[in-house]
């Protein structure tokens, strides 16, 4: 699990701090028992976590007595999930945030998102609780490397939609699309906040109908069907979502998707777009994506 030489070493050259002193130790816990409690966070993130040894964070992150989400910078599933529990609640599902990546902006495959999120509930101790992105100050913002704003709000509704707590980074709504750190942390006063642009409304539009279905308590993400272009995914009975990668497109993507379990009749209509609805038949949903835009399909 943990990378002595990554405990031990210096981080880019920087000072070091041993926390395994028990001063040093007692100061940090203090510094941030004190902080929280100055300012009532709801939550901290925690940088860099696999630079120092989980017992610390541990300690750390009871003396913060509020949620902490930490950064282990890794595709792997099996090196990122033990720092949950045994280190902090929760981590940047950056196993996840690889495979959205890799599906949305370079035209991977839904099976690997798939396969990454049918794991994560096995590997995880609280998938509720890991931080769900699509962009940070870390890395080059997907925009970057995929200039295509459709396919840019799939990626932003799967972030939304799918298992954790949801981080949007800042700029995402005025469509950034700086490279790497620190072209990835652009100033955002020169947009004025502009709250009228198209990407800033899908968000407005995506989290309002995520708040009023409380989707965050609807069951865990389930697969209905995956392609390389075509993926689509349920919370629970009540609530579809239907994505694409292929991007900004003159004709619609459509895929006939069978549903077992969900009954036949039921209408579900989109709520982003009220003038779609489609209903179960034969056991089957026939969706169509208009020019690659991505569905919420709730049922009535």
């Amino acid at each position: 699990m943990y990378a002595p030489n990554c405990e031990h070493c210096r981080l880019s050259g920087l000072p070091d701090l041993d926390q395994d002193n028990a001063w040093v130790s007692a100061q940090l816990t203090a510094w941030v028992s004190a902080l929280v409690k100055k300012y009532k966070f709801d939550g901290i993130r925690v940088d860099t976590v696999p630079e120092v040894k989980p017992a610390f964070w541990k300690r750390f992150s009871e003396a913060a007595d509020c949620y902490a989400v930490g950064e282990v910078f890794s595709p792997d599933l099996s090196y990122v999930a033990p720092y949950q529990g045994q280190a902090l609640d929760g981590v940047l599902s950056y196993p996840l945030f690889f495979a959205i990546r890799n599906v949305f902006a370079q035209g991977g495959s839904f099976q690997q998102l798939q396969s990454v999120s049918d794991s994560m509930v096995h590997v995880f101790s609280d998938v509720s609780l890991l931080g769900t992105f699509l962009d940070n100050h870390d890395n080059a913002r997907f925009l970057n490397s995929r200039n295509d704003q459709t396919a840019y709000k799939n990626a932003l509704l799967y972030v939304l939609y799918s298992s954790g707590i949801p981080i949007v980074y800042y700029g995402s709504e005025q469509g950034f699309s700086g490279g790497d750190d620190p072209a990835n942390r652009e100033i955002l006063w020169p947009t004025n906040f502009s709250r009228g642009g198209d990407l800033y409304q899908f968000v407005k539009a995506a989290m309002r109908i995520r708040k009023q279905h409380s989707t965050w308590s609807l069951p865990y993400p389930k697969w209905y069907w995956v392609d390389a272009q075509f993926g689509v995914f349920s919370r629970g009975n009540g609530m579809l979502l239907a994505t694409s990668n292929v991007g900004q497109t003159d004709t619609d993507t459509a895929r006939h998707v069978p549903l077992r379990d969900f009954a036949e009749g039921t209408q579900y209509c989109d709520e982003l777009d009220s003038s779609y609805c489609v209903t179960v038949t034969g056991g089957a949903l026939d969706i169509s994506l208009s020019g690659g835009r991505p569905r919420i399909l709730v049922s009535g």
